[in-house]
């Protein structure tokens, strides 16, 4: 944890509290109980039936993702904002972490616990990929569309999170930083999509048309950061007036 401590933004709201205050005994054994149940939770679904791993596992990653894009923005568009209202916001920045140390820590601690939760469900995907029972598909391309899925929730939670911190940035409110982020995902999301529907571009792009999507999401999202970070100053001068 190392790497986490050394940024106070990020130990402070992207660990949870019992593990963050804990002494070393107290997270062993809250390790070892975590251990204990999933390993138990994972030999318990690597049990049931192959009709019905390909049923729940896509639900469980499905309910995964969608949970990810909607609780992920709402929480970077509040990271900044509600310090302000806080009043604790300038404390944030008189402190020696730099600009990109700030922003990253922000997005990072709404990124992590999601993370943390795919990764969770990593291993027996991937068993049951190599199995051919995860997707209702070729046994060829399971690990394919695993690789797929996994692929697109890490880039698109990213961007989406990049989305929030943003306005959380140039917006005085929270709820002003919430409503236009998720204005702004919803149309830069949704215009790819439709482009390829309406067109009929899935029958010819397949997967592929998916990726795209992806990519510009990638790049929506990587602007956005980018523009978090080099643009740090700026948004703060514009904001105090």
């Amino acid at each position: 944890m190392g790497i986490i401590r050394d940024n106070p933004i990020l130990w402070r709201e992207g660990v949870p509290a019992p593990l963050r205050n804990s002494t070393l005994r107290g997270q062993a054994i809250i390790a070892g109980v975590f251990a204990a149940v999933y390993i138990g939770g994972n030999l318990l679904l690597m049990n049931l039936k192959a009709d019905d791993i390909s049923i729940l596992l896509p639900v469980v990653l499905s309910i995964w993702a969608l949970v990810t894009l909607l609780i992920v923005p709402s929480h970077t568009a509040r990271a900044i904002a509600q310090e302000r209202v806080q009043g604790t916001w300038d404390a944030v920045v008189l402190t020696c972490l730099s600009p990109a140390e700030i922003i990253f820590g922000k997005l990072f601690s709404a990124l992590l616990p999601m993370w943390g939760i795919g990764l969770l469900l990593l291993p027996t995907c991937l068993v049951c990929a190599a199995k051919g029972v995860l997707f209702d598909a070729d046994p060829e391309m399971q690990l394919s569309l695993l690789v797929f899925v996994y692929g697109a929730a890490v880039v698109a939670s990213i961007s989406v999170a990049s989305v929030g911190i943003f306005f959380s940035l140039v917006c005085s409110s929270f709820l002003a930083a919430l409503l236009w982020t998720y204005l702004v995902l919803l149309a830069y999301l949704s215009i790819p999509v439709s482009i390829i529907i309406f067109f009929g571009l899935y029958e010819v792009l397949g997967l592929w048309g998916l990726w795209i999507v992806m990519v510009v999401c990638a790049g929506a999202g990587a602007v956005v950061l980018l523009f978090n970070v080099f643009g740090f100053n700026f948004l703060e001068r514009r904001k105090r007036g």
